[in-house]
């Protein structure tokens, strides 16, 4: 027998290794696609939610370029009119394209927290930046979170917060003023009062009027609480038409004003505006057909 030729036993074995070989093969290829596969739906999954996101997002590497935006973000680098020639695209350099803006100091602080963070300087950032454009002013929170030290870099959102903004100013508004006549409140009379005292020159003065309408209230009970609150805004428009400058006038509560001079240096000036406001709020009244004089 040719000692060449291989006994059905060896080639069983030697099929035996070669098919466990390729079954080894095939189930890392396998392996692999799968796991590729997984990435790329990841991938996806991870696009999906950030596109969903009404906030801009972007996402920089460990130099601050921009690999990765949502929908948002890109409809915000096309429409960019704030500073035309910053470009937000993808693999643009933040800190870079911000360090070429060295007068506008918010521009270079955005830069500076983009660097902080991604160096792991600072844990976070954020901060509320007025953008001004041809279509108007609009407010955005700025906010950078780091990635971790496993990925690096951070992700940066901008969120427009202007109804925000907005909604805070009218608060603001109603606490210090009365919403029938427009006027300070008793609140922002106090603010303003005691900001007079702390302002006060030395040998000027800081007077106080206090004005309370006689026959309101028989008016207001008598014709309505309607005429009333329109008497008592034909108040506030008569005082403001006295030129009282820089003087502070309030509505203190009812029928009850106040005004409030700061620095007066002439006492002469306050019996001045005096005399004046009482010939204004004695002329007649005519309000829905009714005519009526107070004092």
């Amino acid at each position: 027998m040719d000692s060449n030729v291989k006994s059905k036993e060896q080639l069983d074995k030697e099929l035996a290794g070669l098919r466990k070989t390729l079954t080894h093969m095939i189930t890392v290829e396998i392996d692999n696609l799968k796991a590729e596969n997984l990435i790329k739906s990841q991938e996806e999954f991870n696009k999906t939610i950030l596109s969903s996101l009404n906030a801009q997002i972007a996402v920089l590497n460990t130099y601050g370029e921009i690999i990765a935006v949502n929908k948002s973000w890109e409809s915000f680098a096309r429409k960019n009119q704030s500073y035309p020639s910053i470009n937000y695209s993808l693999g643009s350099n933040l800190p870079e394209l911000y360090q070429d803006h060295p007068s506008n100091k918010m521009l270079q602080q955005i830069g500076e927290g983009v660097e902080g963070v991604i160096s792991g300087y600072l844990k976070d950032w954020d901060v509320e930046h007025l953008y001004e454009t041809s279509m108007g002013k609009s407010w955005y929170q700025i906010k950078l979170t780091p990635m971790g030290r496993k990925y690096g870099g951070a992700v940066l959102s901008r969120v427009d917060i202007s109804e925000l903004k907005e909604s805070e100013q009218r608060y603001a508004h109603l606490t210090y003023h009365d919403s029938l006549t427009g006027l300070s409140n008793r609140l922002g009379f106090q603010d303003q009062f005691h900001q007079a005292l702390e302002h006060i020159d030395p040998g000027d003065i800081v007077a106080l009027m206090f004005i309370d309408l006689d026959r309101f209230k028989f008016i207001n009970d008598t014709l309505g609480h309607t005429i009333g609150d329109k008497v008592l805004k034909e108040i506030a428009e008569r005082l403001n038409q006295c030129q009282l400058g820089n003087k502070i006038l309030s509505r203190w509560g009812g029928d009850e004003f106040t005004i409030v001079f700061p620095g007066v240096k002439d006492v002469q000036e306050v019996t001045e505006v005096a005399e004046n406001i009482l010939n204004s709020l004695s002329k007649v009244y005519q309000i829905e057909g009714y005519e009526f004089f107070l004092s």
